[in-house]
C-alpha cells in the first residue's frame, strides 16, 4: 500500500512510501497486538484509510492528555476495539480524537517497508 501524510513520522516518511499489508492475520488468525502498525478504514472519511500504531487493547485503560480540556483523560477500551495513535502526536487524528477503534474497521497489519529502497525492511 502507499502511504502519505505526516501522522506516522518519523517511522513512516510523509510521502513516497510503499508498505506490505498483511490482511490474512487479522482476518483469520488474531487481533492486532500492541505496538503493531495497522491500516484501518477512516472513521470520519468514507473510502479513506488511516495508518496508526496500536497502543492499547480491549479491557485496558488508555490515558492521554487532552489539550482542549487541559486535563488527563482515561478511557476504558471496550471489547473488540483498540486504541490507536500516530507516532507524530502533534499531527495525527487518532483515538485521542475519535475514541477506541472498532476491530471491524481494521484492514490489516503493516509488516514491512518496500519503498524507498534505502529504508526497505522492518518498521521500528
Amino acid at each position: 500500500i502507499g502511504v502519505k501524510g505526516p501522522s506516522m513520522m518519523p517511522t513512516i516518511d510523509e510521502r513516497d512510501n510503499l508498505l506490505l499489508l498483511d490482511t490474512f492475520t487479522t482476518r483469520f488468525i488474531r487481533k492486532p497486538r500492541r505496538n503493531e502498525i495497522i491500516r484501518a478504514e477512516n472513521p470520519f472519511k468514507a473510502n479513506s484509510t488511516i495508518v496508526k500504531r496500536v497502543l492499547f487493547l480491549e479491557g485496558e485503560i488508555a490515558e492521554f492528555y487532552d489539550a482542549k480540556r487541559q486535563q488527563i483523560v482515561k478511557v476504558m477500551i471496550p471489547p473488540n476495539h483498540i486504541w490507536i495513535e500516530g507516532d507524530n502526536k502533534a499531527n495525527s487524528r487518532d483515538s485521542r480524537e475519535f475514541g477506541p477503534l472498532s476491530l471491524e474497521l481494521v484492514d490489516g497489519i503493516i509488516k514491512k517497508r518496500l519503498w524507498p529502497l534505502s529504508k526497505i525492511g522492518e518498521l521500528e
